[in-house]
């Protein structure tokens, strides 16, 4: 039947599993579409066969072996179609799911580096005595325990998912989408670290002059006491 073939023509016209969102939900449409037409055509060839097969068992068809083969090769050729598009279905679907749970995970990085960044804003100016500088190095470590450190594991799992899917995608599948919002969230990333560990050196340095100063006055003290 020429709509087979038609729809042979149309399933191998379709691009490869997309990268984003919004294409793979296209292309589960698409598909789900093929395979409605698909099943309507096997239907046909099953009504066909069963003429066929009458025809040849009342005598009427002139060649018996032919039409028998003809009807086989109808057969197979939907049954490798509907294989074709349901591996397909099973492909997109599968691909939607990791690229869901990639922006899953992307939403909540992107939200917790806002709130590391309000906290870091937040931060108060190091002080400057022993007590109050072992304080706000308590706070910081803290900070990191509860946030920065979940935070970096599960940036660590969102790059390896996100670069998991670019260097899967086949050849002419856009990425660049995907690849611009790991590039987005490594640079927010980036930035946060750099002034976090600005302020843990600057806390180092305000801990170790304090207590060279401590220990100076405690020495005059001594010295004036005498």
């Amino acid at each position: 039947m020429g709509d087979l073939s038609l729809l042979e023509t149309e399933l191998d016209s379709m691009s490869p599993p997309g990268r984003d969102l919004a294409t793979l939900n296209n292309q589960l449409d698409q598909t789900h579409h093929f395979l409605s037409k698909l099943e309507a055509r096997q239907a046909e060839v099953d009504a066909v066969a069963t003429d066929g097969q009458n025809l040849v068992a009342h005598g009427h068809a002139p060649d018996a072996q032919s039409t028998r083969d003809q009807l086989d090769s109808l057969r197979k050729q939907a049954s490798r179609l509907e294989d074709r598009g349901k591996n397909r279905l099973d492909e997109l679907e599968k691909t939607l799911s990791r690229v869901e749970s990639f922006y899953d995970l992307y939403g909540g990085i992107m939200r917790h580096i806002d709130e590391a960044s309000a906290e870091e804003r937040a931060f108060k100016p190091i002080g400057g005595d022993v007590e109050l500088v072992r304080q706000q190095q308590e706070e910081f470590r803290h900070f990191r325990t509860e946030l920065i450190v979940p935070l970096s594991r599960d940036l660590d799992e969102a790059n390896r998912n996100g670069q998991g899917l670019v260097q899967s995608a086949a050849n002419g599948v856009s990425t660049s989408a995907l690849e611009s919002d790991l590039e987005k969230m490594n640079d927010r990333w980036n930035n946060l670290k750099e002034k976090l560990n600005d302020r843990e050196r600057r806390l180092d340095v305000a801990f170790l002059q304090s207590g060279k100063f401590q220990e100076a006055l405690q020495v005059g003290l001594i010295v004036v006491s005498f």
